[in-house]
């Protein structure tokens, strides 16, 4: 069994964090995790990264002097022994993961990890909304009631998710801390200059995310039908579905104004230039692209199974955020004002979610688990 460490080989002496990620794609969750790995304090912990397999395009999203260990076993039942092997190599004091399976997979293990590690759990999605529809949904149900109120403390980005954990799950109070997904307000705004739109004097929307019927693009697609002309519609990201929405525009007729971009490293000077950001999801937890396009200074349009976006229109001013059930989306697409100009409008995102205030929730977090661990 072959274990690759990539990066560094550490500073001993401080407590260690690791953080275990399936790989680093670029979804919400790895990029939440990889934003707080960069805020962790360097002077109180030292962090290391472990991923069950080296793919995915945010490898250049942290820095390479961090040691990363690679499992090369991208299923995760397959990865189980290398998993417990680096883990009980590194002897960390706190063991972050963000993703419902992995993190099962961490509580059944405990008894086996040496040094009593603390598990610190983020809950990306609605489990009411997500565990449903996964493969194997039932025996992950059944895992989280029996394992996750033994995790020492869980993170959660809406206050929906942190009720269902407590109500349906059995997690007490106490293991539950709210923790807004952090943003990098001023790296953002810089990448969104200048602001891209396409030509021509009609409103223009942009949507974003991976195309998967978890983001409702299909339904997106359906809805912008009953938008009249001019107006035009960007879907920028890629996945399974692209192919069978790519014939929907053909067979309706849209290709002149529903544009498929693809996947995009950096999509911010789009989110800038339109009028509205558009999240027709039908699950999520917190979705980083509408806190992103706040960032933009971009108003959103989200539905109501958006999971923390509801909660997010309370904390905005001014509308920033409108909750369109099915019924009222295309209408509230319709009311969006056109720019009229080209340049970066100010933020409209709360500051809760700005990266350092997050940042000194996280590291309270981590010395609470870290002055607690047991010797």
């Amino acid at each position: 069994m072959n274990l690759t460490l990539i990066n560094g080989t550490g500073v001993p002496g401080r407590p260690k964090v690791a953080f275990v990620l399936p790989n680093l794609a670029a979804g919400g969750a790895e990029r939440v995790a990889l934003t707080l790995l960069r805020t962790v304090d360097p002077e109180r912990f030292e962090v290391c990264l472990v991923l069950l397999e080296q793919s995915g395009p945010l490898a250049d999203d942290y820095s390479s002097r961090i040691p990363t260990y690679v499992l090369a076993r991208p299923r995760l039942r397959r990865a189980i022994p290398a998993l417990l092997r680096v883990l009980n190599r590194v002897s960390p004091r706190v063991i972050f993961s963000t993703f419902g399976h992995v993190n099962v997979l961490l509580l059944a293990m405990r008894p086996l990890l040496a040094g009593k590690p603390r598990l610190l759990l983020r809950e990306p999605n609605t489990p009411s909304m997500s565990i449903p529809r996964l493969a194997y949904g039932d025996i992950l149900r059944f895992a989280y009631l029996c394992l996750y109120r033994h995790a020492d403390r869980i993170v959660c980005q809406s206050r929906r998710i942190a009720d269902e954990l407590q109500n349906d799950f059995g997690v007490s109070r106490r293991q539950v801390d709210h923790l807004p997904n952090p943003v990098d307000l001023d790296f953002i705004r810089r990448e969104a200059i200048p602001p891209i739109r396409p030509p021509g004097p009609g409103p223009h929307f942009v949507a974003c995310g991976s195309l998967t019927y978890q983001k409702g693009f299909d339904r997106l697609i359906e809805w912008f039908r009953l938008v009249p002309p001019p107006a035009t519609l960007w879907i920028i990201g890629g996945g399974p579905d692209k192919q069978m929405l790519q014939n929907m525009i053909r067979d309706r007729r849209m290709l002149d104004r529903v544009d498929l971009l693809g996947y995009i490293d950096k999509p911010w000077q789009y989110f800038a230039a339109a009028d509205a950001f558009l999240l027709p999801s039908r699950w999520e937890g917190m979705p980083n692209v509408a806190l992103e396009a706040l960032a933009c200074g971009t108003r959103v349009i989200g539905t109501p199974e958006a999971g923390g976006l509801v909660e997010l229109a309370d904390e905005v001013a001014g509308g920033a955020v409108c909750i369109a059930p099915e019924p009222d989306f295309v209408a509230s697409i319709q009311r969006a004002t056109r720019r009229t100009d080209s340049g970066l409008k100010p933020s409209l995102l709360p500051a809760a979610h700005a990266a350092e205030n997050v940042s000194l929730q996280f590291n309270r977090i981590l010395v609470e688990l870290d002055v607690h661990t047991e010797s």
